[in-house]
């Protein structure tokens, strides 16, 4: 994972400093999906909905005009906030939302939930650490999610958002998909 969320920073600068105790939490590791999907030609977008390129860039974006997508995918912007015209319709990149844990895109599909991580990470070592178990989520009863991208809370629902970050490739989620993270995956630093 990439980010830290501005709750997390602020909680490690304030340990750092000897100012206030942070207090190692219960981790969850949640999945992030795209409503709407990889982007397509001359599509119907509502405010909110969340894409990715079709080829992935370490990056999502949220629909904050509505409108219908052009014919041609838009250069997407990879500064934190950077907006693209696309058609009608006016995508946001989404790392500020997601720094400030709001408009998060956590998946939806029937049966998620998400998973502790406790025993299922290594310690660190030269600045980052993976997961040394597979983490495997529950899986999909019913619903559609395209995955993008991973996070982490404070809690196993709801909570604080500490770290996030995309996928390399999506995984198409329907009923009797059951998402996995392969040993070594996921792959967390303070960057």
């Amino acid at each position: 994972m990439a980010s830290l969320s501005t709750y997390l920073s602020d909680a490690l600068i304030n340990h750092s400093n000897g100012v206030t105790a942070y207090t190692m939490p219960t981790v969850y590791v949640a999945l992030l999906y795209a409503s709407a999907g990889e982007w397509t030609a001359s599509t119907a977008i509502t405010a909110g909905e969340v894409v990715v390129p079709t080829t992935m860039n370490g990056h999502l974006y949220i629909c904050t005009t509505a409108g219908t997508t052009g014919t041609t995918q838009p250069t997407w912007p990879t500064t934190s906030g950077g907006t693209v015209t696309d058609g009608t319709v006016v995508w946001t990149e989404m790392t500020p939302d997601l720094e400030a844990n709001t408009s998060v895109p956590e998946a939806t599909y029937t049966g998620y939930a998400r998973v502790a991580l406790a025993s299922l990470m290594g310690s660190a070592s030269g600045g980052s650490a993976s997961n040394t178990s597979l983490i495997g989520f529950p899986t999909a009863t019913a619903g559609n999610n395209l995955i993008v991208g991973v996070a982490t809370f404070d809690a196993s629902t709801a909570g604080n958002l500490l770290k996030f970050g995309t996928t390399t490739s999506t995984l198409a989620v329907s009923t009797n998909i059951t998402p996995q993270v392969p040993i070594g995956d996921l792959l967390t630093s303070m960057s």
